[in-house]
């Protein structure tokens, strides 16, 4: 009997791929460079004998597995243990909303930056090897949910405009050379952007453009993104927006104030019988951050329709930024002399030209004295007057002063025209 022993041993199996961290399921393939030989498998941890499971094909790895694999062969010793551990990690989804304004992006915030039109996202992957790729994403009512972190950018605002770095750090960011494809990621100089550049010769782009190249970045054909010199034909189509990670902040819109009035006049009642009767404008607002107040000028109030209670100052709350249209009525206050009476309503609010309504009325009396009036009138002369005093109400007594001082009936009786030989108020 001849007893042969093996001196030969099995090559050690080989994985593809190799031991690691995963974000998907894996099909792993298992090797062997010894001719002929057979490849024993286990997936539960144990050690693999001759007479565990025989590889055939690839294993499909959906969560973390340690395969363990020896490999045999007649007439060689059995190769030694190979060990490969598959760790699958289920990608992190990140949701990002559209901002609406390119320049309210903070240095704190994580951003995509997507052609709209054709749904493409810039990405930091391709380095500054060639011209960033445009990665398809899908948008669904102004939100991306992505895991691919090479699609994910940082602002920094710099005199000028922004510098755009990958958001895994700032020892990089997006710069352009001077060609056609110049769109790139490294530490090159051209990395100040402007952002938001709209209706420069094409009405649909809106986009990026290079401060120190003057080139226009955009999408070319679908496939990758790239800076012209002007809108060129290839990206004039572009639409950039800017979503950031996390709830998109409120935009910030202008307040509008809407007052149908700019005049209201002809207020008027008999002394002692006041108030004049009302008359009304229309109030509205929208996109407020405070109240609507309205404020009368002296001798004059208002009140919201419907309501009895005149006041001097009105406020309209605004509920949800909205004041919706509410009419008000003003009205000459009661108890007032015989007059003239005019002055400013004011229509106010935070972050708007506060609005005027000119009002004006009177307050009359049937039975008064006629005004008097003057003969000449009053004017500027260059000799000596002599100034007559006429009331059309017959048999009225004239009072008057040359001091200035208000005339009463204990001022002096009007009887002859009165020399004027300085510059006298009568």
């Amino acid at each position: 009997i001849l007893n042969i022993t093996p001196t030969e041993t099995v090559a050690t199996p080989t994985f593809n791929p190799e031991s690691g961290t995963f974000t998907e399921a894996q099909n792993v393939s298992i090797s062997c460079a010894t001719s002929g030989a057979t490849i024993h498998y286990t997936t539960d941890g144990t050690t693999p004998t001759a007479s565990s499971a025989v590889y055939s094909t690839p294993i499909s790895v959906a969560e973390t597995m340690t395969i363990k694999a020896l490999a045999v062969k007649e007439g060689m010793i059995n190769s030694e243990i190979a060990e490969a551990t598959y760790t699958i990690q289920s990608a992190t989804s990140y949701v990002f909303n559209k901002i609406y304004s390119h320049n309210a992006v903070t240095a704190t915030d994580t951003y995509m930056i997507v052609d709209v039109n054709s749904g493409k996202a810039l990405t930091s992957a391709n380095g500054s090897s060639s011209a960033p790729t445009a990665v398809e994403v899908a948008i669904n009512n102004d939100q991306i949910t992505s895991s691919n972190e090479n699609l994910f950018w940082k602002f920094e605002a710099v005199e000028g405009g922004y510098v755009i770095h990958p958001a895994s750090g700032n020892d990089t960011w997006l710069y352009s050379t001077t060609s056609n494809n110049g769109v790139r990621v490294g530490t090159n100089d051209n990395k100040v952007w402007t952002l938001d550049i709209t209706d420069e010769g094409q009405s649909d782009y809106h986009g990026f453009k290079n401060n120190a190249t003057s080139r226009y970045m955009g999408v070319f054909n679908n496939q990758d993104w790239r800076t012209y010199t002007s809108i060129h034909a290839n990206i004039k189509s572009t639409q950039i927006e800017i979503f950031v990670l996390g709830e998109a902040p409120t935009p910030v819109l202008n307040p509008e104030l809407t007052v149908s009035a700019t005049q209201l006049e002809g207020f008027t009642y008999e002394q002692g019988a006041g108030p004049s009767e009302a008359q009304n404008f229309v109030v509205s607002g929208n996109n407020l951050t405070s109240d609507i107040v309205i404020t009368a000028p002296e001798n004059f109030e208002i009140a919201i329709s419907g309501d009895t209670t005149y006041l001097t100052t009105i406020n309209l709350p605004f509920g949800e930024g909205t004041v919706a249209s509410t009419t008000i009525h003003v009205r000459l206050a009661a108890g007032l002399l015989r007059n003239t009476y005019s002055g400013n309503l004011t229509v106010a609010t935070t972050g708007t030209e506060t609005q005027n309504i000119a009002l004006s009325g009177s307050v009359t009396m049937s039975n008064a004295v006629a005004t008097p009036t003057f003969s000449p009138a009053a004017g500027t002369f260059i000799s000596t007057q002599s100034v007559s005093i006429l009331c059309e109400t017959e048999g009225a007594t004239i009072y008057y002063t040359t001091n200035g001082e208000t005339p009463t009936t204990e001022s002096s009786v009007y009887t002859t025209p009165i020399t004027v030989s300085a510059t006298t108020t009568i």
